[in-house]
């Protein structure tokens, strides 16, 4: 048997019945309700980093393939007039050169997105941890004003009851 199990067989009833009493309406479902909250946001930064990793690893094969391509042997001397193929390997480079800073723009818009979305969930996951916190130490005032009226209220009874009691003690001594 467990603590829990051992101090809940131990209070009684009317203690449960209180302490449910005491919580708000909704506290259950408000809850269950930042488990989503939570498990949506780390969904959403899993995917997000995933992505992100195709991403990088994409642009990064695309750049080792333009490093690695051979360089195309230049016969022309340095004096010489620019040949065709000379002038269309240029346009080549500069094209794939073009391609890349796309690619990259593209990726750093994106991680930007995720970031930004990121930002929201964690924000929406902190707010909610913050109403749950302040709503737990609301249940807290409340079940211990409950306490202390009920321990009043017994209290109260104890001293009536002892009042009524006293004058037949009395004649009873006597």
């Amino acid at each position: 048997m467990s603590s829990t199990e051992n101090a809940s067989s131990t209070t009684p009833p009317s203690m449960g019945q209180l302490a449910q009493a005491a919580m708000p309406a909704g506290t259950q479902q408000m809850m269950a309700s930042i488990d989503t909250i939570l498990a949506s946001a780390k969904q959403v930064i899993d995917q997000s980093i995933l992505q992100s990793e195709a991403l990088i690893a994409q642009s990064q094969q695309q750049l080792d393939q333009g490093a690695t391509s051979p360089a195309p042997a230049s016969t022309a001397t340095p004096n010489a007039p620019s040949t065709q193929k000379e002038t269309s390997t240029s346009a080549a480079t500069a094209t794939d050169s073009r391609q890349q800073d796309a690619l990259l723009q593209e990726q750093l818009q994106y991680q930007q997105a995720m970031l930004a979305q990121q930002q929201k969930t964690q924000q929406a996951a902190q707010q909610a941890q913050q109403t749950l916190a302040k709503n737990s130490a609301q249940m807290s005032q409340n079940l211990l004003a409950q306490q202390q009226a009920y321990e009043s209220n017994i209290n109260q009874y104890a001293t009536t009851q002892l009042e009524q009691l006293a004058p037949d003690v009395a004649k009873v001594e006597t």
